[in-house]
């Protein structure tokens, strides 16, 4: 073998170690879509371009990995472990680390091609022999990901054939209610009021999430009955609620499935506690007879039919006000659908059902010779809920939604994902 030959077999040799301690590669899937974008370098300065959004490798230690967002470079994401199947969260995205390319610093040869000098048989290097290459690798085929999908225990969970589990993001955020209705049917003194009264609010407050879990508390304002508790034109009239406030409280647990790439189910349960003060007014008639005696009548009575049983009398209305207070417990399971585009935007509706409802209401009013206690039962328990939000960076979004049924509101908000 020439010595030109020689040189170049060292030169290719050198040139093999080098490549020998490059970076490895790995490949990163979307939790969102299952989409697999790469391969990247696990190296120093590696930019990762996914959907016009760019993040930096800026530190990458043996079995760790660090990312930064780039190029405003002011948010850092890590470290985690650089293994197969890692969640890995760039900005608002989930992703999972996948097909690492073998290791290479450590003498294997990682998908290299190992140099192998032809020997005489005396062991020297056999100058009639040219060098050849061994274990040079055919064309390397990644290995396809499967229904890589991020849950709480990083992990992908098959739920069944079609189904796998989604966590939700975990955020925070501010919502105003402008419109907030419970309806209620509502009972004084054992007698049977009107049916299907709304109780209206409005409501302000902030809300979060973290993993499947999620809750708020609100406000709750400008509270007032509808309309008439009791029909119109009976002997207590003008009976409603006025000038209400308080607090809500409410917690769940919500379990995602995905069903493709785009769309998703729920399934939660929902439990709700509100404490509330009220201003409770009335207008009582009042009938007296020949003898200047209050006249005793049943309370829903008719005034005109209750005027024909007395022929001498006299009659007034009395004006009347007490303070109620209204606690009320509710605990509601739900399911729907959504519609969910990437990290940018989402859409659902949801059926909610409630199961038990528990409303304590501290309030009485006296009307002629009898004090009467007000109570309420929901209507009914189904709600149609519409909801949705956009997020127009990785960071905040904006929401929206309104619902129907037993409770109907109107909301937007404002929020940041963790």
């Amino acid at each position: 073998m020439s010595w030109r030959n020689r040189l170049l077999i060292v030169f290719f040799a050198f040139f093999c170690q080098l490549f020998a301690f490059a970076g490895q590669t790995f490949f990163l899937c979307s939790a969102a879509s299952g989409s697999v974008y790469g391969p990247f370098e696990k190296k120093p300065g590696t930019i990762i371009s996914i959907h016009g959004r760019d993040w930096a490798i800026i530190a990458s230690e043996p079995g760790k990995i660090i990312f930064e967002s780039f190029p405003d470079r002011n948010s850092f994401f890590g470290p985690y472990d650089f293994v197969e199947n890692r969640i890995v969260r760039l900005g608002a995205s989930a992703f999972t680390i996948v097909d690492i390319s073998e290791e290479t610093s450590d003498g294997d040869s990682g998908g290299t091609a190992d140099v192998k000098f032809p020997v005489d048989a005396d062991g020297g290097i056999d100058d009639n022999e040219e060098a050849f290459i061994e274990d040079v690798p055919v064309r390397w085929e990644r290995t396809p990901v499967l229904n890589v999908i991020p849950v709480q225990s990083e992990n992908a969970e098959d739920m069944s054939a079609f189904f796998i589990t989604v966590p939700s993001r975990n955020s925070v955020s501010m919502f105003y209610d402008p419109v907030y209705e419970s309806r209620y049917d509502w009972s004084i003194g054992g007698f049977r009021g009107n049916h299907n009264s709304s109780l209206e609010r409005m409501r302000i407050g902030f809300s979060g999430s973290y993993g499947n879990w999620f809750g708020e508390v609100s406000y709750a304002f400008s509270g007032k009955t509808s309309k008439n508790i009791v029909p119109d034109g009976s002997i207590l009239s003008n009976l409603g609620l006025d000038n209400g406030s308080g607090f809500h409280l409410t917690g769940g647990y919500e379990q995602r499935l995905k069903i493709d790439e785009f769309w998703n189910a729920s399934l939660g349960a929902v439990l709700a506690y509100s404490a509330e003060d009220y201003d409770l007014k009335a207008r009582a008639f009042t009938l007296l007879d020949e003898s200047g005696d209050v006249v005793s009548f049943d309370l829903m009575e008719d005034q005109t039919a209750a005027l024909e049983d007395v022929p001498d009398f006299s009659y007034g209305y009395k004006d009347s006000k007490a303070s109620l207070s209204f606690n009320e417990t509710v605990f509601t399971v739900y399911g729907g659908i959504d519609r969910t585009d990437g990290q940018s935007w989402s859409v659902g509706v949801y059926g909610l059902i409630t199961v038990y409802s528990d409303a304590d209401v501290d309030g009485s009013i006296a009307v002629s010779d009898g004090v009467f206690d007000l109570s309420s039962d929901r209507s009914h328990p189904l709600t149609l809920v519409f909801s949705g939000w956009y997020a127009p960076n990785e960071n905040f979004y904006v929401t929206g939604g309104f619902s129907f049924g037993s409770d109907t509101f109107v909301r937007i908000g404002i929020g940041r994902f963790l």
